[in-house]
């Protein structure tokens, strides 16, 4: 079992940890000032960085060889509504993007169960269900108080929408036009920035020095060299539901953890250097037995191929062989305050970094966690 070494303060949602040039790299969910960057020593604070005109981030990576960091995010850019008359009620609808925690002011005052055509898709957040209309989504409320918690990661990168209706819930016609990016940040603070087209969640560099985007919507590996180039893409077997990471061995291989609570296989795959074919995997049902994964969200991958898997609902880091065969608990649920949703492994140094979250009340916190490997 790990020790835990260090952590840094609570704070904002941790969405990304990542290391550089000697220096610790937190990406956090705020609208300015989001890298934390950390002295690797003394874990002070150095400076903060900025990336511009961004919010819902994602993941981060880094490469030392380009000497820069990777940030995948999405924004979402336009929004139309109209007022739509079902039965006898005229309701005017409102709507708005979704960038960040939900508040009262987006609440729904009446919300009438079975006399909406809106389709449930079965995903539920606390106070607040999630409802699919061809490329719409929807919010709508059961609760009075005026705070509800952040919606489901699944949503968060695909962009949302949230109604607010005076009267009932009807209907929502709407467009919704959301940019999928990676930004690129050096060790100066330049950013730049490249679209990716499909949403983009899990990063990490290859040892050609690309940048791999996970894409879980169309289940694919997108490789781009460091300034935004589309090098190639591989689409992942049919089984292989919502990848959420994917990291390439030496030997050309992919490791790649899909699954969330939504779907009922959970596990960690190692996918032929084609994508076609998987070779080995780990887990299947989703479920907490040391079998088993309940949200694999995150990878790390150090020298000699083992394996360590961020099992985010399960609350643990779950360690595996290179033929990802289980190996042991590196962390377990006692060791952190909340979920464990991205991993850094210093392979040096042996400490893995665990971007840790919790909702607090509606509000999600978030802390780095350390621990000797």
């Amino acid at each position: 079992m790990g020790q835990l070494d260090h952590t840094l303060p609570e704070g904002e949602q941790v969405r990304g940890v990542t290391f550089l040039a000697g220096e610790i790299y937190l990406l956090r969910e705020k609208d300015r000032d989001q890298v934390e960057v950390y002295d690797v020593i003394t874990y002070r604070l150095q400076r903060c960085l900025t990336v511009p005109d961004a919010r819902n981030f994602i993941d981060m990576t880094s490469c030392e060889h380009n000497r820069c960091v990777y940030i995948s995010n999405y924004n979402v850019k336009y929004v139309h509504t109209h007022t739509h008359t079902h039965a006898r009620t005229h309701a005017r609808t409102h709507a708005r993007a979704f960038n960040g925690p939900l508040s009262g002011t987006t609440q729904v005052s009446r919300y009438q169960k079975g006399k909406t055509n809106l389709d449930f898709i079965g995903a539920r957040d606390s106070e607040w269900q999630w409802h699919q209309l061809g490329h719409m989504q929807i919010c709508t409320s059961f609760q009075t108080n005026n705070h509800a918690s952040t919606p489901p990661l699944s949503f968060l990168q695909a962009g949302c929408l949230i109604c607010r209706p005076t009267n009932s819930v009807k209907a929502l016609k709407a467009n919704v036009k959301y940019v999928k990016y990676v930004h690129r940040l050096d060790v100066q603070g330049a950013v730049t920035q490249w679209t990716v087209n499909d949403a983009p969640v899990g990063l990490s560099v290859n040892a050609a020095h690309n940048v791999l985007v996970t894409c879980p919507r169309v289940r694919k590996i997108k490789e781009f060299s460091s300034h935004g180039d589309l090098l190639r893409e591989l689409t992942l077997p049919d089984d292989v539901i919502w990848p959420l990471h994917s990291i390439q061995t030496r030997s050309g291989q992919f490791i790649v953890c899909h699954g969330n609570p939504d779907n009922p296989v959970n596990r960690v795959c190692m996918i032929s250097a084609d994508g076609r074919h998987i070779v080995h995997s780990h887990g299947g049902q989703r479920g907490s037995d040391t079998d088993q994964y309940d949200g694999p969200y995150h990878l790390a991958v150090n020298d000699n191929e083992f394996v360590f898997v961020a099992d985010s609902d399960n609350r643990r880091v779950t360690l595996l062989s290179p033929t990802l065969e289980y190996v042991r608990q590196v962390v377990s649920r006692d060791q952190l305050k909340g979920a464990p949703w991205r991993l850094y492994l210093d392979t040096r140094q042996r400490l893995l970094y665990v971007a840790v979250n919790e909702d607090e009340e509606g509000e999600w916190r978030g802390y780095l966690a350390v621990f000797s490997v």
